[in-house]
């Protein structure tokens, strides 16, 4: 059964915590209009639900980009100039202050720039080799861990003082493609990643003594634009593409086992998956479905589901 919203106007849904239809509208808007710009949006929202997007300015030069909604109008700022931005991503602290992930094209290395408060902080992470595919998660104490692919390897660093502490996840082949990253109660980080010399998706979480990592699903080309999410019991839930088969699956784990099942039969996955648990701890998943040019976005549970292409 396909789960689908498409060129969305409306949609209609059954509350199942309360039992109530109702209809939403989605509000669309243009946030920067300045060139061809908008590609690797990364969103977080603050504690006034207001929403803060990381994304590189589309040209090659155009750079990192910020836009946050004050309350009233879109506040748009260039985080760091020249060919960088690309594969960015974006939390916000404890104050809402943005913290951003992302490649310096021009020589391949991993940067990271936060908001003080008056100005960016920009920093290198890691110049070792060829660097992209990040994510970034902060712990309790606003410190952040990015999880990103170098040079073959997936990779790891956590900035812990003023230093930046490196280490390599797994490094068995080509690992570390659409790697995405969460961090447990404990400040543990949990990363789900793709293998692309085994065609595998994989994850990985860190233990007392070194990273333990699994083998999510084997079916073939599989894993790719994957996005993590940890439940209330620290159990990771995991949204991803199987390009064979051209479907969109999700997986969890369940205490002993990965309960794998297929979300969207024929959906071509193209440009990403994102995955977000309510307080319920049930899935809610936006991709792309790039066979039929749509964004959609898919509810574990949704019993109805009602819209109109325009």
């Amino acid at each position: 059964m396909r789960c689908i919203t498409t060129g969305i106007v409306f949609f209609g849904v059954v509350a199942l915590s309360v039992g109530l239809s109702f209809a939403q509208e989605w509000h669309i808007e243009i946030v920067d209009s300045e060139g061809d710009t908008g590609s690797w949006t990364s969103l977080a929202l603050d504690s006034n639900d207001y929403p803060h997007i990381s994304y590189h300015g589309g040209d090659p030069n155009d750079g990192l980009r910020y836009a946050f909604w004050n309350g009233s109008s879109w506040d748009i700022s260039t985080v760091d100039g020249g060919n960088v931005g690309h594969y960015c991503s974006i939390a916000l602290d404890s104050g809402d202050n943005p913290h951003i992930s992302y490649y310096y094209a021009s020589v391949g290395h991993l940067y990271y720039a936060f908001w003080d408060g008056s100005s960016w902080d920009i920093s290198v992470v890691d110049t070792e080799g060829v660097i992209y595919y990040t994510s970034i998660a902060l712990d309790s104490g606003d410190n952040p861990h990015i999880s990103y692919y170098g040079d073959g390897d997936l990779k790891y660093a956590y900035l812990y003082g003023s230093t930046w502490n490196i280490s390599s996840v797994d490094s068995t082949g080509d690992v570390g493609r659409y790697n995405s990253i969460a961090l447990d109660t404990w400040n543990k980080p949990h990363i789900s990643y793709y293998d692309s010399g085994n065609g595998n998706l994989k994850y990985a979480v860190l233990g007392p003594e070194h990273w333990d990592i699994m083998v999510v699903d084997t079916a073939g080309d599989v894993g790719l634009w994957n996005s993590i999410a940890l439940d209330s019991d620290n159990h990771p839930h995991i949204s991803y593409s199987h390009e064979t088969n051209e479907d969109l699956k999700y997986a969890f784990w369940s205490g002993s086992s990965w309960d794998i099942s297929v979300v969207d039969s024929g959906a071509h996955v193209w440009w990403g998956t994102s995955i977000a648990l309510d307080s319920g701890d049930k899935p809610h998943i936006s991709y792309h479905d790039y066979g039929n040019g749509d964004l959609q976005v898919c509810l574990l549970g949704w019993l109805f589901l009602g819209y109109y292409r325009s």
